[in-house]
């Protein structure tokens, strides 16, 4: 039998804020942070 429940609403997050380098994970071109959501993307 199909539902006709409504979505949840997706609420947008606070944007991340770099807390620390971590030298270790550098390389030639690209320096990684962790961010404050506990992420490390290379940027």
């Amino acid at each position: 039998m199909p539902r006709n429940d409504l979505m949840p609403s997706s609420a947008k997050a606070a944007p991340a804020k770099r807390v620390t380098d971590l030298p270790g994970r550098r390389t030639a071109n690209a320096k990684v942070f962790e961010l404050s959501g506990g992420r490390h993307p290379a940027g």
